[in-house]
């Protein structure tokens, strides 16, 4: 390839080409490879799966929504992989299995059921499933009376569904040849589906359409957005003569999102506001915006749930999670409290317009899920369910928030999780897991799995580095684009840290990230091999700038605005510093377990095989380095229980590489 004035050598570009015969030779080669060297762990990985399974409720339901007169709820029997989806006319009276998921799975080794949508007269239930992984969904509607699909199937959807108030018109994404959501439809049930009328197409690569309807029942929202800019479209989910009016036309950096209340819209915006604030605008005015509560110094919107009532405003504050509560009548907000100095909060998406409680979902590293009603009126907080744990003693471990220095003074948070008898003596292994990317943030919920290893003595580390959202928009500001590096040097950062206070010792410490984070792990692997006992790598973004050269890629365009264009040559040479694909030279590198699936549309599965062809004809060491590439796609196996079995892989690795098997 010659670009920006050179030549660049890719010995391993066949790779990407699944039509190539050595390419099927080459996944089988490396997956009995890796089932050679891990057939001794079998006892240990069964062990573990023994372990995470039985911390598993295995039967357990959703608690009870009321939508009208009817209750509705989801439920998870013993031994099978996915829910039943549940309903009762009247809170006492007989359920009603409506959609049986592990049905609907049977003999499939993918399944993931991705949207699930009653129509306003609860007749009938849409769904979109995948069933291979590739995010290529399909829509069914099912009659619930005699649970049989009807006629009016639609391939190569999106995941968004909205039903007009007719209860026969269903609008939904279509989505193009890379499985980018591009256009919304609207299909009337029993007719053809060649008949369906487009309402809105997006012809700019770098756009993602998604669709869905105002808890008020009275609108339907078409948004368009990349990475930095939305815009948005409403009509009347009412009038089946549809005609989406443009609410305020896109303009570069700003990004807008509205709910509907009574006679006017709230709009949640960044204009002026890197950390977000709410404006205001009548429904007959939709453009015309002005402030209804200002951008907060200390903390980000995430998010706004509008209400009859109320509205929450879901907040990022020093890098956790805040609700606030507004009463619509009176103005007057308050923000609601939590026991906890460090915990993980978010907000069920109840249908119910007219509720007068807030349901939550609320945990910690150290406190199981439970949810939990909060009343508006009284102020005051019911456990309405809590997670049971077999065995577990929150008594037993210690969560706490310390802080590494990095470059420029910054301090980046960490979030660890271990047995309070342990001895800070430099002996422990440690988990050192991150991300860093796209705004997202690392969240501190409870995860039943890591007991596993903090049991065994190691140390769970959590490093919200630069690039993630935990501090506000300048802390993701930092992390992209010409500023990825401090990502990278942050993580690095946090492992002296924890080396330099006690927690771990260099050599004991195993990095994990999935995706952009398989990026963040691979490139402190590439820079500081001597730190890591072992590395984790799911899904990772490796091949930057090969991917990036390449429009026909999902992401491809809409990742200019995150991690630059290498078609600029300052990109180009920015991101090809520290690409791990670009990097790989002679030298020792850690022991590394690798995934790949085979129909991820985000991360192409040759990324990892071109990655680890590389690294095995350059590496100066006999450490293991490992490929598993599955017949899934970004997110892994969907089934509970198959779930478990890859974390009881991937914790075997870990527990092997650390000495810690026994």
């Amino acid at each position: 390839m010659r670009i920006h004035g050179e030549v660049c050598i890719d010995p391993y570009a066949y790779l990407h080409d699944r039509a190539d015969p050595r390419v099927p030779d080459y996944i089988a080669a490396e997956n009995a490879h890796t089932a050679a060297v891990t057939e001794s762990w079998r006892g240990l990985k069964n062990t573990l799966f023994s372990e995470l399974a039985r911390r598993m409720v295995e039967d357990d339901n959703t608690l009870p929504e009321c939508i009208d007169d009817h209750w509705y709820y989801a439920r998870v029997e013993a031994g099978k992989e996915y829910p039943l989806h549940c309903r009762r006319r009247g809170a006492n009276a007989p359920e009603q299995v409506y959609l049986d998921e592990n049905q609907l799975a049977q003999d499939r080794d993918y399944f993931d059921l991705a949207t699930l949508s009653v129509c306003p007269r609860h007749e009938l239930v849409a769904f979109v499933v995948d069933t291979q992984g590739d995010e290529r969904y399909r829509l069914y509607i099912e009659d619930i009376g005699d649970k049989q699909l009807l006629a009016d199937e639609i391939p190569d959807v999106g995941q968004d569904l909205a039903w007009l108030e007719d209860a026969t018109t269903l609008l939904y994404t279509k989505t193009d040849a890379n499985s980018r959501p591009y256009a919304v439809y609207a299909h009337v049930i029993g007719t053809p589906v060649t008949s369906d009328r487009l309402l809105f197409e997006e012809v700019d690569a770098a756009f993602f359409v998604s669709v869905w309807k105002s808890r008020s029942r009275e609108y339907v929202f078409i948004e368009t957005q990349s990475n930095s800019t939305s815009e948005v479209y409403c009509l009347d989910a009412k009038e089946i003569q549809l005609a989406p009016s443009l609410i305020r036309p896109r303009q570069m950096d700003v990004e807008y999102y509205l709910d509907h209340h009574g006679d006017r819209f709230f709009v949640l915006t960044n204009v002026d506001a890197a950390d977000f604030k709410i404006m205001q605008a009548s429904v007959a005015e939709p453009g015309v915006w002005y402030e209804w509560m200002p951008e907060q110094a200390d903390s980000t919107v995430e998010f706004l749930e509008v209400f009859a009532g109320h509205m929450v405003i879901g907040e990022r504050h020093n890098g956790l999670d805040r609700l606030r509560v507004v009463d619509m009548n009176s103005g007057e907000d308050h923000v609601i409290a939590f026991p906890d100095a460090l915990y993980c909060v978010d907000v069920e998406d109840l249908d119910d317009y007219h509720c007068t409680f807030v349901r939550m979902n609320y945990s910690s590293l150290v406190t199981p899920e439970c949810v939990i009603d909060y009343d508006i009126s009284s102020r005051q907080s019911q456990v309405r369910k809590q997670h049971q744990v077999l065995g577990y003693d929150a008594s037993r471990y210690l969560l706490a928030r310390v802080y590494a220095g990095a470059d420029g003074g910054i301090r980046v948070p960490i979030t660890l999780l271990h047995r309070k008898d342990l001895c800070l003596d430099g002996s422990h292994p440690l988990l050192l897991v991150g991300y860093g990317a796209y705004e997202e943030s690392l969240d501190i919920e409870f995860n039943s799995d890591y007991l596993s290893l903090v049991d065994r003595g190691a140390v769970v580390a959590l490093a919200h580095v630069r690039g993630g959202g935990e501090l506000g928009y300048d802390w993701y500001e930092q992390g992209r684009l010409l500023n990825k590096e401090n990502s990278f040097s942050d993580f690095l950062h946090c492992a002296e840290y924890l080396i330099s206070t006690g927690y771990t010792a260099a050599g004991k410490i195993a990095a994990w990230g999935a995706s952009a984070g398989g990026l963040l792990v691979a490139v402190a692997a590439q820079r500081r091999a001597d730190l890591f006992a072992a590395v984790v790598a799911e899904v990772p973004f490796v091949d930057v700038v090969n991917t990036l050269l390449d429009s026909n890629q999902l992401l491809t365009v809409h990742d200019y605005e995150e991690f630059g264009n290498p078609t600029r040559e300052r990109d180009y040479r920015y991101m090809r510093n520290y690409s791990p694909y670009d990097n790989v030279c002679a030298r020792d590198y850690p022991p590394m377990l690798i995934t790949a699936g085979l129909h991820d549309q985000r991360v192409g599965f040759w990324e990892s095989l071109k990655w680890v062809a590389r690294l095995r004809s350059a590496k100066t060491d006999d450490n293991p380095l490992l490929l598993q590439v599955d017949t899934t796609g970004h997110y892994g196996e969907t089934g509970r229980y198959q779930d478990l079995k890859r974390t009881a892989f991937i914790y075997a690795f870990l527990l092997k590489m650390w000495g810690l098997e026994e």
